[in-house]
């Protein structure tokens, strides 16, 4: 078996050293779920920003008849940011979780899109709720009829901040005093919501 001469394991040394560095780049840049932590912050100040970003938000998703989507973000001082803005479709939006090392995601938002009868989109849907807790990380949700909620991730349920025009409304909007929000869904309530037979107007 020949000998393994030093250049040949200055070489091996380089390619670990590089795998290393392209391992660690890899994590920080992309960091995922792991990447959330609990914000420093208030609540007040967090659903501030919240409202602030959605009610920019909504005449485009109304307008466009898509979902947007995003991260709140806040540093180790304190300081909260807003991540790129995503484009979705009618009904979904999904975003990365492409972090700078010095920031950490505190909590998501996405608007429901312009007014349509086939989706029960004045509350936040099951699976915005169930990603939420999955992630651990708490949630905001837009709705055609300017409502705003809060997905509360640890308590594991949905809660309304404010009503109906609290946000800008989409023109297209028509209430339905039959199918009128709770102040709050768990996923087992808005399972037995969209089980109804009159959910629809």
């Amino acid at each position: 078996m020949p000998a393994i001469k030093p250049l040949h394991i200055a070489y091996i040394l380089c390619g670990i050293a590089w795998l290393a560095v392209v391992v660690n780049r890899t994590a920080e840049t992309y960091r995922g779920p792991y990447s959330v932590r609990p914000p420093t912050v208030s609540q007040e100040e967090l659903s501030s920003l919240a409202r602030s970003t959605l009610s920019e938000l909504q005449t485009r998703s109304f307008s466009e008849d898509r979902e947007f989507c995003g991260l709140l973000l806040e540093d180790e001082e304190g300081n909260l940011s807003v991540s790129e803005i995503y484009v979705g479709d009618a009904a979904t939006c999904s975003f990365n979780w492409d972090i700078s090392p010095e920031k950490f995601a505190v909590a998501s938002f996405h608007t429901h899109g312009g007014f349509s009868r086939e989706y029960d989109s004045e509350v936040p849907s099951i699976l915005d709720l169930e990603g939420d807790i999955a992630d651990r990380i708490d949630g905001y949700v837009s709705t055609p009829g300017g409502r705003l909620w809060h997905v509360d991730w640890d308590e594991e349920q949905a809660k309304q901040i404010c009503g109906e025009d609290c946000l800008p409304r989409d023109p297209d909007y028509e209430r339905c005093d039959a199918i009128e929000p709770a102040a709050s869904y768990t996923v087992r309530a808005l399972k037995a919501r969209h089980a109804l037979e009159n959910l629809r107007c």
